[in-house]
């Protein structure tokens, strides 16, 4: 099963936890049953001297892709079964990638951050585990290999969600706030 990051590539988005759980579960069946693929820019300094010391535990499950062009996300992220969003910072937001992520049909797999719920149908457009929980997120990811059907039945749901975030949408949900 493949999975995605799609992020900045630094410690605090969770990037080294999902490698390692990764990692871990294709040890522990005995072959490759996740494959990971990391996409985003790696700032110089600190995060660099991160990802280069963490890049040199890889297996050849793990593999760094570089940046994307923005106009390229969805077709990138078409092509996986999930997209993993193990971030450490609580106030995250509305992240980009996980719009994207639906538009592409691709369910998330999530740390339960603050706007969680402003983002994530849990059971519908993705599944969530405790903040910061890296136990839980293995625990899921272990149960999705026996599982995998969890995750497709999903996909139709994040493409119809994506349509929330079309501008159009978008604006008329502003407006009704107003």
């Amino acid at each position: 099963f493949k999975l995605v990051t799609f992020s900045r590539v630094t410690e605090k988005k969770g990037i080294g936890t999902a490698a390692d759980i990764v990692m871990d579960l294709n040890k522990k069946y005995g072959r490759e049953v996740y494959t990971l693929d990391i996409y985003g820019p790696i700032d110089e300094g600190e995060d660099e001297k991160w990802f280069t010391e963490l890049s040199k535990r890889f297996t050849s499950s793990i593999n760094y892709k570089g940046n994307a062009s923005f106009d390229k996300s969805v077709q990138i992220l078409s092509g996986y079964f999930a997209l993993l969003f193990p971030t450490k910072y609580f106030t995250e937001g509305i992240p980009g990638t996980i719009i994207d992520s639906y538009a592409a049909g691709v369910p998330v797999i999530s740390t339960r951050w603050k706007s969680f719920d402003d983002v994530v149908a849990d059971g519908i457009t993705g599944l969530g585990y405790e903040f910061n929980n890296n136990t839980e997120l293995k625990y899921l990811l272990n149960f999705l290999v026996c599982n995998p059907s969890i995750i497709i039945s999903l996909k139709v749901n994040c493409i119809k969600r994506a349509e929330d975030f079309l501008p159009e949408n978008a604006i008329k949900a502003l407006c009704l706030n107003i």
